[in-house]
């Protein structure tokens, strides 16, 4: 089974731009990824293999769904036009959203890639990117820890990956270059860019908080070409990280106490909420948890509701 699964996700396809010598790389600070699958299924040794059986079963076809969508935003690369546009006309802009809310995106945003963010031992080939998120449904993370909450979890990793790979064709036909990235283990840190794109801000578990969907969603990337996105003002958003100082909520119900008190700061900037080596533990062995989104005010009251009673009572 470990061999199938290793199959299923295979690290070399990530090495398509490092070997071809091409691309954006990470800066020797760079953050390391914790890879989730890996992790899930082959380190926990304190799961008995039944266990992991049923769970593996139990998502094999999204699994499987992610690996073939994973490994298409790397080898569709060679897609790509020989000489892309390099920017986007105000009606293929008005095309490109409407398409995608179509296709079931709930959020987009724009930013230009910070570099820190990129992770240890990646490349990406545009600096450009843009910054897609997917709802996960109330109802299911209401029930969390559950097994119908982990299947909607999958289910919306694999829903999201395949809607990018879509949109990521979508720009190359008309004339666009692109890369997709996969909302399972990116090559870069999705919460701090898509809160460069003013989508949102991070809260002390680590996860973006939107006003659409609170901590509820998975998050995206479309790295391209296109130079005149429209990058959105920053700080918008930046009143929820005071919210949450006061708040705390996600940090006292997290059944292993993984949720740092104070974010680990690097020297690169890049701040560490989530200590794995607590988490993943919790999160292989209870059916994803997702306690700490479940338990956020933002993923159970309206985001307006929030901000307002906070700001009359600061």
């Amino acid at each position: 089974m470990r061999e199938i699964l290793s199959r299923m996700f295979p690290s070399t396809v990530e090495q398509t731009l490092l070997d071809a010598n091409m691309g954006i790389t990470a800066l020797s600070s760079a953050p390391d990824r914790f890879d989730i699958e890996s992790n899930l299924f082959f380190t926990n040794k304190s799961v008995k293999f039944p266990t992991k059986l049923q769970w593996i079963f139990n998502i094999l076809s999204d699994l499987n769904g992610i690996r073939k969508d994973t490994s298409t935003s790397f080898t569709s690369l060679s897609d790509n036009p020989l000489n892309p546009k390099a920017s986007f006309t105000p009606q293929f802009h008005r095309d490109f959203e409407s398409y995608a809310k179509f296709l079931g995106i709930n959020g987009l945003g724009y930013a230009k890639l910070p570099e820190e963010a990129i992770f240890k031992g990646k490349a990406v080939l545009f600096e450009q990117v843009i910054v897609l998120t997917m709802e996960m449904d109330k109802d299911k993370i209401a029930m969390a820890p559950s097994r119908p909450t982990f299947k909607m979890i999958m289910r919306t990793y694999y829903e999201l990956g395949n809607k990018i790979n879509v949109l990521v064709d979508y720009l190359r036909k008309n004339g666009y270059a692109a890369q997709g990235g996969h909302p399972l283990n990116g090559l870069s840190l999705y919460p701090l860019i898509a809160e460069r794109a003013g989508l949102g801000w991070h809260g002390r578990h680590g996860l973006l908080i939107t006003p659409q969907s609170g901590s509820r969603q998975r998050l995206g990337i479309i790295y391209t070409s296109v130079s005149n996105l429209p990058v959105a003002e920053n700080g918008v958003h930046d009143w929820i990280g005071e919210f949450c100082r006061k708040c705390g909520r996600c940090i006292r119900k997290c059944p292993p106490r993984a949720i740092y008190n104070e974010p680990v700061i690097h020297d690169s900037g890049i701040m560490t909420h989530i200590d794995a080596d607590r988490c993943f533990p919790q999160f292989a062995t209870d059916y994803g948890c997702s306690l700490c989104i479940k338990e956020c005010p933002f993923s159970n009251r309206a985001y307006e509701d929030i901000k307002e009673a906070f700001l009359k009572g600061t």
